[in-house]
């Protein structure tokens, strides 16, 4: 039986998510991302995206900007 580690799941959460972000250079919402991704609820993204340095358009960190996220990104 083939079994997922969680090595496995969570790359290829990061591999869609910098796909996500590399493709839109302005603002996306983490509603979409949210979706996208499967995420229960926003607190699980937050959680999960805590430790990458994602820059948010607002104050309300209800959209990612994408251009300023990716250079925060490239040592992932």
């Amino acid at each position: 039986m083939y079994s997922l580690s969680c090595h496995h799941i969570c790359g290829n959460y990061l591999t869609f998510a910098f796909l996500l972000l590399f493709s839109y250079r302005q603002n996306l919402a983490v509603h979409f991302v949210v979706a996208e991704l499967a995420f229960d609820s926003l607190d699980k993204f937050y959680e999960f995206v805590s430790e990458f340095g994602l820059v948010y358009a607002d104050l309300a960190r209800q959209q990612i900007d994408c251009k300023a996220s990716s250079s925060s990104l490239g040592g992932w």
